[in-house]
């Protein structure tokens, strides 16, 4: 290349009118509410996984209760195991559909697809409800569980089991309202 003379670019960004296949870099907090959405799947996941081995196991566990009645006492459980197993299977199935719905969301919005924060709004609406739900439960169950079990005579304090399930409902729904507030405000990010 010679000094003298003026560089010229051998071809511009958009110079062979492909300007509007050009996206902008995605928003870190988009980027944070798809990722939040995709560990909410993983989750899920988890409780799918959980409640399908339950599932699987409900007959077995049944069966040991039965062998041993000196410390389980002679009440039958197999019919009531065998009516739980398609509870359980249900359950699962309720929540590997939510998982799929969360992986979904969460590929979409880092795609930044308007699907995908449509769907993504629709589940941090229900997590948010679903979880001031679990939350309110915990609250109000604080006081009535610590005085029925004193009144029965155990010494086991509910309270920190009361406040775990209160900090994980408060940090699901922390979570679910992040994902709300940056899907509902930056509507104009996706197309």
């Amino acid at each position: 290349m010679d000094p003298t003379q003026p560089a010229v670019p051998a071809s511009a960004p958009g110079a062979s009118g492909d300007t509007d296949l050009v996206r902008p870099n995605t928003p870190g907090v988009v980027i944070a509410s798809g990722v939040i959405l995709l560990a909410l799947a993983v989750l899920a996941l988890l409780w799918t996984a959980l409640f399908f081995v339950y599932g699987a196991l409900v007959t077995s566990i049944s069966s040991m209760i039965q062998s041993n009645p000196d410390e389980f006492g002679s009440i039958n459980f197999a019919p009531m195991a065998e009516a739980m197993r398609p509870v359980l299977y249900g359950v699962a199935f309720v929540f590997f559909c939510i998982a799929a719905a969360h992986l979904a969301a969460g590929i979409g919005v880092l795609g930044r697809r308007s699907w995908a924060r449509i769907t993504g709004l629709v589940l941090a609406v229900l997590g948010l409800g679903a979880n001031l739900i679990g939350l309110i439960s915990v609250l109000v169950g604080a006081g009535t569980t610590r005085q029925q079990l004193l009144r029965n005579g155990v010494v086991l304090d509910p309270i920190p089991g009361l406040v775990f399930g209160a900090v994980i409902f408060v940090s699901f729904g922390a979570a679910y309202l992040f994902v709300l507030i940056t899907l509902a405000r930056r509507g104009r990010d996706f197309g």
